[in-house]
């Protein structure tokens, strides 16, 4: 019953280790939880019936949590595939450490202190493994924003890293039965362990490497960006000062009007002022600021362009994200689809709220491909200038909210789909995807 009992408090830790290293999707934290937690209970408890332990154990819960978490989180494959070794890793350096020390200080048998202390061992090093298991929890969104980033530079140290977790397993075998000396088990333990800890820094100091590069580019972006906001701002400053010229002089027509009296032309001057007043056009197509703002900016030019817009816009009035992003990536998907609509003319605009994250599709009619001998938009220079504008600027947006950017063609229509992990939503409207 013992054994049992502490199978069932270590996958639990594994689980709750697991859980508090990756984001899960909304309302599912309780049932990834409880599905992982039970499901490597029973593969723990078959493995040690069928005397698998070393042999399929390890690779099956490895894989299990790699499974289970791509079903229920937003996070990249490359970070579960890192994360799902973390609680093997640390359970097995506890074990073993553990082990080790308490055979060396009592200079017994590894295996003899297993059958003797058997009791004090487990409960000693689930107690450590739960420690650090809620001290990862404290500080699980710091590891999350610093590991959570998509660079080449993780596959070998996924690779690496799995090397080292399985090296501890040997040597953690290794220890039980006394292939070896004990001072040469200590000797490859403690090699072990600093490989780890070196590996530890080199992740480290990749990981601040890569973010400040990262950074440097989307600052680089976003100043292109801002260099275009001030570009708009001339221009409607000028549109300004045009309007007030227009307007002083009419003032000063209907003035002139009035002092000769002739209140038939003032009549038709101002009959002609109301209409065009009457012209002036609001549309409002959400309940969300920026959508109106966005979609009011353009729709003038579209009607110019006769250019058929439908929307279909499902968004709470407030977004748990910064209005300055949401507002550069509806500009840029918008002016790129206005831009480089051809065949029928139609732009459709369809966002709306999944789970926790806001989803954002448009998509514009094209006479033919863009995507056929180029599909990434990033190797030929006119492709970019004909249908790359602004998409790398709102890849780089949509990933500090931990989403993405997949364009794609679907029967005429080039595709733009972002999606942004949002941390809380107010009002939270949900449509079918």
């Amino acid at each position: 019953m013992f054994d049992i009992g502490i199978t069932i408090i270590e996958n639990a830790i594994y689980a709750f280790i697991t859980f508090s290293l990756i984001n899960i999707k909304a309302k599912k934290e309780c049932p990834f939880f409880l599905l992982l937690w039970g499901t490597l209970t029973v593969l723990t408890l078959v493995s040690n019936h069928l005397e698998a332990y070393d042999i399929l154990l390890e690779p099956l819960t490895i894989l299990m949590i790699c499974v289970l978490s791509s079903i229920f989180s937003y996070n990249r494959k490359s970070y579960i595939l890192m994360i799902s070794i973390v609680p093997s890793i640390i359970n097995n350096v506890i074990v073993t450490v553990s082990v080790f020390m308490i055979s060396f200080v009592l200079r017994r048998p590894a295996i003899t202190i297993l059958s003797e202390y058997y009791v004090l061992v487990a409960c000693l090093t689930k107690s450590v493994f739960l420690i650090l298991g809620i001290l990862i929890y404290h500080y699980r969104d710091s590891i999350i924003k610093f590991s959570d980033y998509r660079f080449k530079e993780w596959w070998p140290m996924i690779v690496l890293s799995y090397g080292i977790l399985f090296s501890f397993n040997i040597l953690f075998s290794v220890l039980i039965n006394q292939s070896i000396r004990l001072e040469y088990t200590m000797f490859m333990i403690f090699i072990n362990m600093i490989t780890a800890f070196m590996v530890l820094i080199m992740f480290y100091n990749l990981q601040k490497s890569s973010k400040e590069k990262y950074d440097d580019k989307l600052k680089l972006a976003l100043f292109h960006n801002d260099m275009e906001a001030y570009k708009q701002m001339q221009e409607l400053e000028e549109a300004i000062r045009k309007s007030r010229h227009d307007e002083k002089y009419r003032y000063s027509y209907m003035y002139q009007l009035v002092e000769q009296g002739d209140i038939e032309t003032l009549i038709k001057v101002l009959k002609e002022r109301v209409d065009e007043v009457n012209t002036w056009k609001y549309y409002r197509f959400s309940n969300q600021t920026i959508f109106n703002m966005v979609l009011n900016e353009r729709i003038a030019k579209m009607e110019d362009l006769k250019i058929q817009f439908d929307y279909d816009i499902r968004v709470p009035e407030t977004l748990a994200m910064e209005e300055m992003d949401l507002y550069r990536i509806l500009s840029n998907l918008m002016d790129n689809a206005i831009e480089n609509c051809s065949g029928e003319k139609r732009i459709v605009m369809k966002a709306w709220i999944v789970q926790n994250a806001l989803r954002v599709v448009i998509k514009n009619t094209i006479d033919q491909s863009v995507l056929q001998d180029n599909p990434d938009l990033k190797t030929k220079k006119e492709d970019i200038k004909h249908h790359g504008h602004g998409l790398d600027n709102t890849r780089k947006i949509a990933e500090l909210y931990m989403g993405s950017l997949l364009v794609e063609e679907d029967d005429g229509y080039f595709v733009s789909d972002v999606i942004c992990c949002l941390r809380a939503i107010a009002g939270e409207e949900e449509m079918d995807d």
